[in-house]
């Protein structure tokens, strides 16, 4: 009886050990860089009629690139605080204040929008203080060589005086 149990725990373990058979795992892993790539280039400014408003002029453009999956934003920032300052001087006379700082998609072959979460990021905002902050939500994809312009627009002042008038706009993007 002692042959027989020795025999069927030996069985036993033979039969475990051919069934379990061998296994081994490897694990795949790697890092994805960030991209936060924001180029353009100012626009020049057409010549200013003072008698009539300007509706998203166009004075600057570029592209974006983003992958944080947080979402990205743009913030932009008039160096003259929000206007455009004449050479004349300052004040009434020699100011035009931007009434709303536009954000615009192009759409061009390659331009890649990451996919927001909800909202849009694209629209029209009135600066405070010359400084507006575009934002997405949170994205599913990332945003690839996307085309953008920005715009600006006043109301028209028939009290300006001659000569000319600029601003400088710096643009930054952050992950949100």
């Amino acid at each position: 009886m002692n042959n027989i149990l020795k025999k069927s725990v030996l069985n036993i373990a033979v039969a475990t050990v051919l069934t379990a058979g061998f296994a081994s795992s490897a694990m795949a892993a790697g890092d994805i860089a960030a991209i936060n790539s924001l180029t353009g280039a100012q626009t020049d400014l057409p010549a200013i009629v003072a008698s009539a408003d300007v509706s998203n002029l166009q004075v600057f453009s570029g592209t974006i690139s983003n992958n944080s999956n947080s979402g990205w934003n743009v913030t932009i920032t008039s160096t003259n605080d929000g206007k455009l300052e004449g050479s004349s001087g300052t004040g009434a006379g020699s100011e035009i204040p931007y009434t709303l700082y536009h954000l615009n998609e192009v759409l061009n072959a390659g331009s890649v929008m990451g996919a927001q979460v909800s909202g849009n990021v694209y629209g029209s905002h009135a600066p405070t203080s010359g400084v507006h902050t575009f934002a997405t939500s949170a994205v599913t994809t990332a945003t690839v060589h996307q085309d953008y312009t920005v715009g600006v627009s006043w109301d028209a002042d028939t009290s300006l005086l001659a000569g000319t008038y600029s601003d400088t706009f710096t643009l930054v993007l952050a992950a949100n």
